[in-house]
């Protein structure tokens, strides 16, 4: 079988630390999908083959985190709603966050 989904392009940490001057003291949490239009941050999902349930928040400390940015894409390609991939860092008990577009 062969998968036709365009390959989303991997997210260097690094590289957005250094292209965004993001202090070394800021450690890094995860992962996470942000709405854009809606400004806001899944913060839970629950799906089976009858239905999917999912919650919002419009903060980023209620976000649902993931470790992987894969498992991330894969919830953004299943709710097709035009989310995307978030970073979050921990910026002196703040939430940093940058989008990956």
């Amino acid at each position: 079988m062969i998968n036709n989904m365009p390959q989303r392009t991997q997210i260097s940490i690094e590289d957005y630390v250094k292209k965004f001057d993001i202090p070394d003291e800021y450690q890094f949490i995860g992962f996470a999908v942000h709405h854009e239009n809606r400004d806001d941050f899944l913060h839970s999902y629950d799906a089976n083959s009858e239905i999917s349930k999912r919650t919002w928040s419009t903060t980023p400390e209620l976000a649902k985190v993931f470790d992987h940015q894969i498992d991330a894409e894969n919830i953004i390609t299943e709710i097709n709603d035009g989310s995307v991939v978030a970073l979050l860092f921990d910026a002196d008990g703040n939430i940093g966050v940058i989008v990956n577009h």
